[in-house]
């Protein structure tokens, strides 16, 4: 499997697990870096849901954990 390839699979199944937790994202969650305050998303660049806050939200929240802009 190519490189690119296997990043899409990953980035495809992150991202199912985050929406099937989206009612996790507590009301008033700003979607963006920028409605958080950052310039950039201080989320890694190779990260599949790099500035997309909800599902990142999302999916940290169903472990307890807090993504990278909200540590």
């Amino acid at each position: 499997m190519s490189g690119d390839c296997e990043r899409s699979v990953k980035a495809d199944k992150k991202l199912s697990i985050a929406s099937a937790h989206l009612d996790l994202v507590p009301a008033g969650t700003p979607a963006t870096p920028q409605e958080h305050g950052f310039a950039e998303c201080p989320c890694p660049k190779d990260c599949t849901i790099h500035s997309d806050c909800h599902p990142c939200v999302a999916y940290h929240g169903r472990n307890d954990k807090l993504p990278r802009c909200q540590r």
